[in-house]
């Protein structure tokens, strides 16, 4: 005769079971959808954005599932399990010891957070990176005035664009400046600043963009990622344009799921993908003095490969911002001379 449960056991079973079962084919369904229609669809371009935490918890339900031997709640565990070691393999640590065979350059990007305090403890947090170069977003009056003040003595060179709304750049560096633009798109409303800088580093000239591109939550309507992939166009014709040695840096609002970062990715490498040894992170959740942790990544470092490469990148202290800055350190090399491995 079948064992019988108390009412209340049967209750907890079938509740885990629809819940866990509507999860799994939840995610098997975006799985199957953001292949085919990708960010166009308001739903795919939201989960793209925070797909990798919903991806999370199949890793506890998975063995919970095989300890209650609830075999097809562990199969369906199984695709978000699947899709997170897949698409994150490259967070793992690489063995390779990478030496210069140039010139290293430190370059960090960082997100200030406008609107918030008197900037003293972010001069203080790029003080204390010791990058050479440090690209900022959102940059308003007072943070420039702070920066200029605070940060002129290790930071000579300083190409600051500030904006009353979050759209303000700037470029602090220790390097003279041989070329230097800002604009702002006429295409896109409301759109941020954008800035291209050119450093000689080595003998050799480095063109650095400065980017903080549109949150789909910014575009008219609820997750529209539209404006974001009109500057991606806008942004790879530029660069793909230029001779040389490009980096671009900044705050892209996109998360490495979206078909934004495909498409970047198809012609310039992630400096984080290409070191691995961590996610990345370096956004999370700041209201008044309460701070999450990192859980999303929306800060880069994108590279192409014209004599110019990633040896070291870290996340670093975010100084009161609810980004945390990027830091990496870069070999410009003559690429037409052979390296031993």
């Amino acid at each position: 005769m079948a064992k019988q449960h108390h009412p209340v056991v049967r209750f907890v079973d079938a509740t885990f079971t629809l819940i866990v079962g509507l999860y799994g084919l939840g995610t098997l369904a975006f799985l199957i959808l953001r292949t085919f229609v990708g960010d166009g669809w308001w739903p795919i371009a939201l989960y793209n954005s925070i797909g990798h935490l919903l991806w999370l918890p199949a890793f506890g339900l998975v063995f919970i599932c095989l300890f209650a031997r609830k075999w097809l709640l562990t199969l369906l565990m199984f695709f978000p399990v699947a899709a997170f070691i897949m698409t994150y393999a490259w967070a793992l640590p690489k063995t390779t010891d990478l030496n210069a065979r140039g010139t290293e350059v430190t370059i960090m990007t960082f997100n200030i957070l406008h609107r918030d305090g008197d900037y003293r403890d972010r001069a203080q947090a790029i003080r204390e990176s010791g990058a050479d170069i440090v690209a900022v977003q959102e940059l308003d009056q007072a943070a420039a005035a702070r920066f200029q003040q605070d940060l002129i003595d290790i930071y000579p060179y300083q190409a600051l664009y500030p904006e009353r709304w979050y759209a303000g750049q700037g470029i602090l560096s220790k390097i003279p400046f041989e070329e230097m633009d800002y604009w702002r798109s006429e295409v896109i409303p409301n759109s941020f600043g954008y800035q291209r800088a050119v450093v000689n580093v080595g003998g050799y000239p480095v063109t650095i963009y400065n980017l903080h591109l549109l949150h789909p939550m910014a575009g008219g309507t609820f997750f529209d990622a539209t404006y974001r992939q009109l500057e991606v166009t806008d942004v790879l014709q530029r660069t793909l344009a230029e001779e040389g040695r490009v980096v671009m840096v900044g705050d892209f609002n996109m998360n490495d799921l979206s078909d934004d970062y495909r498409r970047i990715t198809e012609h310039f490498s992630d400096a984080q993908a290409t070191l691995g040894g961590g996610l990345g992170w370096s956004w999370g959740i700041r209201k008044r003095d309460i701070q999450l942790p990192p859980m999303i990544r929306l800060d880069y470092v994108f590279y192409n490969h014209l004599g110019i490469r990633p040896l070291d990148i870290q996340v670093m202290p975010n100084g009161g911002s609810d980004h945390h800055p990027v830091r990496v350190t870069m070999d410009v090399y003559d690429p037409t001379l052979s390296y031993p491995d």
